[in-house]
């Protein structure tokens, strides 16, 4: 087995609940509540509906339940219509640690959620499996990493964390845990297509079907089904010589030597829109105070590279689709500027189809700023100039760096709330957070769902 499949099974299999400091328990607790709340709003969306459909209820012991519905399916079948649901709404975390590599950590929560609910883990254990799964991201995205762009990237480290926590919870042993790491990293490389033009609902379920994925992998290697060797470092077919840029996987930045855990450096989303766009939706706020969308002539925005490369292309002046909307520099700050802000609603009622935001997109133009490419993502710079039809200039200079993006227990609580008041009462979601925030004590934190029943 070669050096880097070792590696992951060892560092995964030795990890323990004693080895997280509070911070990080905190953050796990943190992305728990956001992930949930993000489930919570996607639940009467069609992808949550669907993904709920094709899960075969089932009485078995070895089960786990549907956030919202709370039927009863297999575990990875339960992963696939939660990670499904947290990710609808592309409010879950984000995580861009350059611009060439990123994506959403938050994809492998739902797979050790549902595994810990059937084999009857404590919280302790849910824990430290979640932050092995946001963990399992590193060497791919950290450092000099990063994933060929051809390739699919969140699909990947998504299958990739989800059967690594699945397997902890498992208790597989370290080389039944690098079993599982090939098992997925072999089966679960695809194609880059999922961002690429007209976007289409498979944004909603890649996620699923990772985290379905991941858990089967997992279940393999525990039945003792053998994997490839040299899944990483052979030169005729190996992830680091076929998917990874110069071959570089990051093995030594994960936590425990010298690094911080990555769960803590995530960002909670503020809007449910493209980590891309945040940024420009933010900027629009600001420049709102400034001046009335019905007084703009045209907009110009300066950004950096990896905003205009993914948020600015050719379809995101034309959505057909939410999917692609929710990825457009133009269509946020349009929005942002004709009604406040970017929320659920927006996409519910299909604002990006309406007369008056599709006026102003039409004026909207972006631009990149090579100084602000450069000083991404220390500094997260953009600016929004307005030309007034009197022929004046209002203008948003917005520096963004990383102490901006730090969330806390209150702000995901109101995220929390925000979207449980649509399907839950209030009981049950004071119930829900207060077992969150202790979860720890949790002698089975498969309770966690218990007052989750839409």
């Amino acid at each position: 087995m070669d050096k880097s499949l070792q590696t992951l099974g060892q560092y995964a299999a030795s990890l323990t609940y004693n080895d997280l400091p509070a911070t990080t328990v905190q953050a796990v607790k943190q992305r728990i509540v956001d992930s949930l709340a993000c489930a919570l709003g996607g639940y009467l969306l069609e992808a949550g509906k669907v993904a709920r459909h094709l899960c075969p209820p089932t009485d078995a012991e070895f089960g786990a339940r549907i956030i919202g519905s709370l039927q009863r399916t297999t575990p990875e079948m339960a992963a696939f219509a939660n990670a499904t649901m947290v990710r609808d709404l592309d409010h879950s975390d984000v995580y861009h640690p350059s611009i060439a590599s990123g994506g959403h950590p938050s994809n492998s929560i739902s797979a050790p959620l549902a595994v810990a609910e059937a084999v009857g883990a404590s919280g302790m254990s849910l824990i430290t499996a979640i932050a092995l799964g946001y963990e399992m991201y590193v060497p791919f995205i950290e450092g000099k990493a990063k994933i060929k762009s051809q390739f699919e990237v969140d699909g990947l480290m998504a299958s990739f964390g989800s059967a690594m926590a699945a397997g902890k919870l498992l208790g597989l042993n370290a080389e039944q845990l690098a079993t599982a790491a090939s098992l997925a990293l072999i089966a679960n490389v695809g194609l880059g297509m999922r961002r690429v033009g007209k976007v289409s609902m498979y944004k909603e379920f890649y996620a699923g079907m990772a985290a379905r994925q991941g858990i089967f992998c997992a279940q393999m290697a525990q039945a003792g089904v053998t994997a490839p060797e040299e899944a990483i470092e052979s030169n005729q077919g190996g992830l680091k010589h076929v998917v990874m840029t110069d071959g570089v996987f990051e093995l030594d930045r994960l936590a425990g030597k010298g690094q911080q855990f990555m769960i803590e450096k995530t960002i909670i989303k503020t809007f449910p829109i493209g980590g891309g766009v945040h940024l420009s939706a933010f900027a629009a706020m600001e420049l709102k105070k400034k001046v009335r969308a019905d007084e703009i002539a045209s907009i110009v925005v300066k950004t950096e590279a990896y905003g205009k490369s993914t948020s600015a292309m050719p379809q995101h002046w034309h959505p057909t689709t939410r999917e692609t909307a929710d990825h457009s520099i133009p269509v946020a700050v349009a929005i942002t500027l004709v009604d406040g802000a970017v929320t659920a609603e927006s996409w519910k009622k299909e604002r990006y189809k309406a007369p008056e935001v599709l006026d102003l997109i039409a004026r909207i133009s972006v631009e990149e700023n090579p100084e602000f490419t450069q000083q991404y993502p220390g500094k997260k710079n953009i600016v929004i100039e307005a030309k007034t039809h009197s022929g004046e200039t209002r203008a948003v200079h917005l520096v963004r760096t990383s102490k901006d993006d730090q969330t806390s227990d209150d702000i995901v609580n109101t995220k929390f709330r925000h979207y449980a008041d649509e399907v839950l009462t209030h009981s049950q979601a004071a119930t829900t957070l207060e077992a969150i925030w202790h979860l720890e004590k949790l002698e089975n934190a498969g309770t966690l769902l218990d007052h989750m029943r839409v």
